[in-house]
């Protein structure tokens, strides 16, 4: 698949560029300074590069990374509403955090590749 710049991308390559370029923008965006993160295994057919991020004292966030362009953006930020949506209504999903700059979706490029992120509370060892 190719990514929104339109170059064929992996998911080994974006967890590489995430970690030399991208970690420090991120973390800013969404509070995560301090934190440590940790790519948590891509499953067979996954769409997306989902870190989880830890920091004694804390509560433990996951932060997602899409970067295939079979989702628009609007459709990307119609999940995480979505999700927001269940949330308050007393679904059993972690909540959606809004970056520094009140977005539940971030849109970042780099290298004429579009990164779209979004982070949430981990609900439990085992949820994403």
């Amino acid at each position: 698949m190719k990514s929104v710049g339109g170059d064929i991308i992996n998911h080994n390559e974006v967890a590489e560029i995430y970690e030399a370029y991208l970690s420090p923008l991120v973390s800013e965006l969404y509070v995560l300074e301090g934190y440590e993160t940790s790519l948590i295994n891509a499953h067979a057919g996954g769409r997306n590069v989902v870190y989880n991020c830890e920091k004694e004292g804390a509560s433990a966030k996951i932060l997602r990374i899409a970067y295939l362009n079979d989702r628009s953006r609007e459709d990307l930020l119609g999940e995480v509403e979505y999700i927001q949506y269940l949330f308050e209504h007393g679904g059993s999903v972690s909540n959606v955090i809004s970056s520094r700059k009140g977005n539940l979706l971030e849109e970042i490029t780099h290298n004429n590749h579009t990164f779209l992120s979004a982070c949430s509370k981990r609900l439990g060892e085992k949820c994403l």
